[in-house]
């Protein structure tokens, strides 16, 4: 049993406008287990330092995003922006690392493949919502964001 729930929030009002629960069922070598991860949707564009800075002090850190996890954020009608921030960083030569410390394990980059050596400042990993791709932007660029709070 997997529950995976979206929360919309503001940083000025720092209350719920609206929770989206969706709940998969999954199955790890035939066997049922449980995991409840809630993702936090902050309507407050911010550099991907800023809001990885507010999702630490608020809640654990920017969100890790699985493949059924960023499908369901690209199908949700609460979020409407084309990019968010995800927990996802280039630390080198297509060496990614979620903000937590873990390398990525589900990639999802673009038709042209994942960045080699990202240029200038595009080490820092959206969401492309529309097309459901990792998309390397710059990390000074401003943007919603999703954290991740930890059962």
């Amino acid at each position: 049993f997997y529950c995976l729930t979206f929360i919309k929030s503001s940083l000025l009002s720092l209350k719920m406008k609206a929770t989206v629960t969706v709940f998969l069922f999954l199955s790890l070598f035939g066997q049922s287990f449980s995991l409840y991860r809630k993702h936090i949707l902050v309507t407050e564009k911010m550099t991907w330092n800023n809001a990885q800075k507010y999702c630490r002090e608020y809640h654990d850190d920017l969100s890790t995003i699985n493949k059924e996890e960023a499908h369901l954020l690209s199908i949700n009608p609460e979020v409407n922006d084309e990019y968010f921030w995800t927990g996802l960083h280039m630390i080198s030569n297509s060496l990614e690392k979620w903000s937590c410390g873990n390398f990525l394990q589900y990639k999802a980059w673009s038709a042209e493949g994942e960045p080699q050596c990202p240029a200038r400042n595009l080490r820092c990993g959206a969401l492309d919502r529309k097309r459901n791709i990792w998309q390397p932007k710059d990390c000074e660029e401003k943007l919603n964001f999703v954290c991740l709070k930890k059962p």
